[in-house]
């Protein structure tokens, strides 16, 4: 277990006087010794810090993000069926309408699907069919009697690489749990 001491706590705690270049104390373990660490190794850390983000921004590789996967069904004439979306913080996915290119990724990352009877089975079907399964195997809620599907992913945002965020477990609706037999001070209290 590493201790810091901060410079105001050792001249509290010493009571004498340390010298300015001192910035703060370290001790790793229980019985180790003290070491002192002095702001030219602050400011020494502080610099690569800032080196390797500047590295990071010049490569100009994407940082991945949480997003959220949701898929749901709406009722109406221009918009209706099943629809997925991948929702950011900053920006937003309509799958089915202007990401196509993620349908594949997604079916990967979440294999909900089951073998079919039919070897020959057209994309839309096999996506539709899978927005279906994915709805009920990770539902969340129910909207109009029908299941809302939500996991989260990882992704940068522009790549076809999504990564399932949490272990691939679908969530189980539990059981309605049973009455519970009547105690003696529930018998008790309806007698009164």
């Amino acid at each position: 277990m590493t201790t810091i001491v901060t410079r105001k706590g050792i001249i509290r705690w010493s009571r004498n006087p340390l010298p300015p270049e001192i910035a703060y104390s370290v001790c790793d373990a229980p019985g180790a010794p003290v070491r002192m660490v002095t702001w030219d190794e602050v400011m020494d850390i502080r610099r690569q810090r800032q080196r390797e983000i500047l590295e990071c921004k010049r490569r100009g590789h994407p940082q991945r993000r949480a997003y959220r996967l949701l898929v749901r069904y709406f009722d109406q004439w221009c918009y209706g069926g099943w629809q997925t979306y991948v929702d950011g913080i900053n920006d937003s996915r309509w799958v089915d309408q202007n990401a196509k290119w993620l349908q594949g990724p997604l079916m990967a990352a979440f294999p909900v699907l089951g073998p079919t009877l039919f070897e020959i089975e057209d994309e839309y079907s096999r996506w539709e069919r899978w927005e279906i399964k994915f709805a009920e195997q990770y539902r969340r809620r129910e909207q109009c009697g029908r299941p809302v599907g939500v996991a989260y992913v990882w992704w940068d945002g522009e790549s076809a690489e999504v990564e399932p965020a949490k272990e691939k477990a679908p969530s189980v609706v539990p059981a309605l749990p049973g009455r519970a037999p009547p105690t003696a001070t529930g018998a008790a209290r309806r007698e009164r």
